[in-house]
């Protein structure tokens, strides 16, 4: 994704394949935006979700709100609701980063531990380390300035589909 220079809009396109949800501006402080938004999950709309085991467990995990960052490009005022978005594409990158480096630690400590001959504690022990090792790989690279640009969402619109008076909010959308 471009990054933002000095002087241009920074209020950036969003690719067509795109993942939107509403969020309410909580505080603005120092140039970023604090914002929450519900969490959902496709089990809502589902039709088998009450006999669903998936449903249950994303009901248990599912009722604190987000709170998420961005950069205030937009004149957020605390109260109001706007529409964020991010790219499909980024949240699988994403995922893949949270979810998958771990994983690939995990099954790589207890490889070369059960490798090494040292026995089923020692290969145990060897995966735990991998895990927390790719665990820390993911934070490292997903924390740092580019990296952490490119998975954060964009401000889209203010929800009612107006521009704050005098900010560059889109209008539409």
């Amino acid at each position: 994704m471009m990054q933002d220079k000095p002087g241009q809009d920074s209020c950036r396109k969003v690719p067509q394949e795109q993942i939107e949800t509403v969020a309410t501006v909580v505080s603005v402080d120092r140039g970023w935006v604090r914002l929450t938004a519900e969490r959902r999950s496709a089990c809502s709309t589902c039709s088998s979700a009450s006999g669903c085991g998936t449903a249950a467990l994303s009901g248990l995990f599912s009722n604190r709100p987000a709170d998420i960052y961005i950069r205030d490009n937009f004149e957020a005022r605390p109260g109001e609701q706007v529409v964020i978005a991010m790219g499909g594409g980024q949240l699988v990158l994403a995922s893949l980063l949270v979810y998958f480096v771990p994983l690939v630690g995990l099954v790589g400590g207890a490889v070369v531990g059960s490798a090494l001959g040292l026995g089923d504690l020692a290969a145990a022990l060897m995966a735990l380390l991998g895990l927390v090792g790719g665990f820390a790989i993911a934070r490292r690279k997903g924390s740092g300035g580019s990296a952490a640009q490119a998975y954060a969402p964009v401000f889209v619109r203010r929800l009612g589909g107006g521009a704050h008076p005098g900010g560059p909010g889109l209008k539409g959308a």
